[in-house]
Formats: structure tokens, sequence, C-alpha cells
């Protein structure tokens, strides 16, 4: 598969606030993290490099690798169209700001939004929760969280940035390929040891859209 790595610079550090971490039985060391979709994909192919939370990464993750984990929730197309169409909303969920624009990331960006948005097509909607084809319920990749960043810190100019908002600087991600099914809670929380294996078995060193396609990722 044709996969071009993308390098991710080390963001300056600011306060932080505790966070709290989610315990699963037979736990494991790796630590996970629920995201909706659109964003878990979009972090999968390395196109959004930060997460946005109302909390802090805790101490403890930082410097650590966690997995990316895929929410049940189906999008609303609505998002979709949002995120595709406006660049600079975009841009922000991204992480970028306009003196800082990535257009190879954007495009990247852009593609899996229209996969999804084709999904969409392709199902009925009355349907989608079991039948839409990009993976949810699942681990898509692994990454490093690098800081704990206020929002305004990141990206001053947007308005969006609330001073309650920080952002989880992601490094060296890795999408996992197949996907790995496991059930998600909410905050962090600790990956199973046979559902981690498989997911440090599945990293690959780049993401190639042609997987998820048709549900060809999990």
């Amino acid at each position: 598969m044709a996969r071009q790595p993308v390098a991710c610079e080390r963001p300056r550090t600011g306060p932080q606030e505790p966070g709290k971490i989610g315990t699963m039985e037979g736990a494991a060391a790796m630590k996970a993290l629920t995201i909706h979709q659109p964003y878990a994909a979009l972090i999968a192919c390395k196109a959004k490099r930060i997460e946005w939370r109302t909390w802090a990464a805790p101490r403890n993750v930082i410097g650590e690798r966690i997995a990316i984990h895929a929410s049940v929730r189906v999008p609303p197309m609505r998002l979709l169209e949002q995120l595709r169409g406006d660049t600079a909303y975009l841009m922000a969920v991204l992480g970028m700001d306009a003196m800082a624009c990535d257009p190879q990331r954007l495009a990247m960006a852009r593609e899996v939004l229209r996969a999804m948005m084709d999904g969409w097509a392709q199902v009925n909607p009355a349907v989608a929760d079991t039948m839409w084809p990009i993976p949810r319920g699942c681990v898509v990749a692994t990454a490093r969280v690098d800081a704990a960043i206020g929002a305004r810190d990141i990206l001053p100019n947007d308005p969006a940035a609330s001073p309650g908002k920080w952002g989880w600087p992601l490094a060296d991600i890795k999408p996992v390929a197949p996907c790995v099914p496991v059930r998600g809670l909410q905050r962090l929380w600790q990956l199973p040891p046979s559902i981690e294996t498989q997911v440090l078995v599945g990293e690959e060193p780049d993401y190639d859209i042609k997987d998820w396609k048709n549900g060809g990722g999990c």
C-alpha cells in the first residue's frame, strides 16, 4: 500500500488538570480513549493530530502510547458535510491555523470524509447503526500523547478555542489494520490483555483509505 508517514513536532506543555481513568476487568498497561467518528478515522489517517477534550490529559499518560477507539455512534450526515465543506472549521478540528496549513493533511481528511459520506449513500439510514461501513466500536489506531495544552495556546485566533478546552497533541500515530472490536468506556480506560495483543500486532506504519472502504478495515 502506498503510504507516506507524517512527522509531528512535540508542542509546548501547559498547566494540567487531573483526568479520570476508568477501569476494566483484566486490565492491561495500554490505556484507550473512545472518540466519535469521523474524528477517530481522521486521527488514524494522521490528518488530525490533536484530540480536543474538556479535561486535560492526566500526567501518567503524557509520553505514553494509547489506543484510539472509535465509538459506535454514527455521525450525522450534516456533520460530515460541514467538515468537508467548511475549510476553516475542518482546520480547527485538525488543530491547524491559517499560518500552519498542511494541504496534504487537509486532502486526506476530505478523502476520509468523502468515504464516510459515500457509506451513508450505500445503506438505509434506518439500519445504519448496524450496516454503516466505516469502523465503529473498535480500536483503529494507537498514538503517543505528547502533552496537555490549553486550546487558546494552540489556536489563539480561534473563537471556538474556549479557556475550558484542552488539546491532547498526538504523535507517532499508527493505524491498526484490521481494527480490533472492543466495547469502549468513558474517559480513559484500559484494554484487556488479549485486545492489547491484537492491537499491537495490527499496528501499521501508515494509513490506506482502501482498508476501510466497504467495511474492509474490520
